[in-house]
């Protein structure tokens, strides 16, 4: 994604696991739009939503996996609160793309707002699917071509003391598609991960 107004995110330099990801456009955007794929050598055409399975081809060492933020079985994408996208996509409608990942903050979007404002800048009437939420809508901030299926991670409160947004992180949505990047009153459309919890826990089940 192209957070312009974002921050490299060096690697630790620790090992990773060798895995295989196949990540796709989402089939909700409306036909024409500027979507946010993911880089071309990751695109997986026929798929939906921009989930994808992804096998380890090898066992690790332990430590070594990556960490997996939670997903809760409820709506954690409240409209105002700030959450982090990352990526290596483009740093700009344009480009360069980034040699390290990236991160950018970026507000979520209501959905009454968020159809206003979409419906603002398509010719076609755009209806925000219930599997999707929208964030972002801020000059040269956001994600781009290339961070399509890429994360988005909000913090959720904490749950000791309640403390709103001092918990861990979990993950929320995922890069789904947008009209240009970075475009001031134009928020990005992200898939509801929150949706997709059973199937997810499906898979994790069956392996």
């Amino acid at each position: 994604h192209r957070a312009i107004r974002g921050r490299d995110l060096r690697a630790s330099g620790r090992p990773r696991p060798d895995v295989e990801v196949r990540l796709t456009r989402s089939a909700d955007a409306p036909s024409g739009d500027n979507v946010h794929p993911p880089q071309p050598q990751l695109a997986d055409a026929g798929q939906r939503h921009s989930f994808a399975k992804a096998p380890r081809k090898r066992s690790t060492e332990r430590g070594s996996v990556p960490s997996v933020p939670p997903i809760r079985n409820h709506m954690s994408e409240m409209p105002g609160k700030r959450c982090t996208v990352t990526g290596y996509g483009y740093m700009g409608e344009s480009g360069p793309i980034p040699l390290r990942i990236r991160e950018a903050s970026l507000p979520i979007v209501s959905e009454d707002e968020c159809v206003s404002k979409v419906n603002a800048v398509t010719e076609k009437v755009f209806a925000l699917p219930m599997s999707s939420f929208c964030a972002g809508g801020e000059l040269r901030n956001d994600a781009c071509q290339g961070d399509g299926g890429g994360p988005l991670v909000c913090r959720a409160d904490d749950p000791n003391t309640g403390d709103s947004g001092t918990g861990y992180y979990e993950l929320t949505g995922l890069v789904s598609w947008g009209f240009g990047c970075g475009r001031e009153n134009v928020p990005g459309v992200y898939v509801k991960v929150s949706s997709f919890i059973g199937w997810i826990h499906q898979i994790i089940r069956s392996n």
